[in-house]
């Protein structure tokens, strides 16, 4: 008598309270891994490590190509025409069957 007790308290628990307690799990689940990703981007103390880290490693580069140095292209602008082939109708063609069909 008490198995079939238990085995209905487990189904009781199994079928309606864990689809509603379950959501609510997750959720408050979510919302504190969100708090805890926001509340270390606020902080801002390994985004500025990693900052410093970068720019202490960066020697600072100078050009090695001196900005005199160098030929100049002149370009200039040029103007096509629009000839009277390009804005002539197209005509479709006629369609183009390669099989007959015949019912049977």
């Amino acid at each position: 008598m008490t198995f079939l007790l238990i085995l209905l308290v487990i189904y009781v628990i199994g079928k309606y309270i864990i689809p509603r307690v379950l959501p609510w799990l997750l959720r408050r689940w979510v919302m504190k891994q969100f708090n805890a990703a926001s509340a270390f981007g606020q902080q801002g103390q390994p985004h500025q490590q990693q900052r410093q880290r970068r720019q202490s490693h960066t020697p600072s580069q100078k050009k090695k190509i001196d900005p005199t140095v160098g030929d100049y292209v002149e370009f200039t602008e040029t103007t096509v025409e629009r000839t009277q082939s390009a804005t002539a109708p197209v005509e479709p063609e006629q369609q183009v069957s390669d099989i007959d069909w015949t019912d049977l």
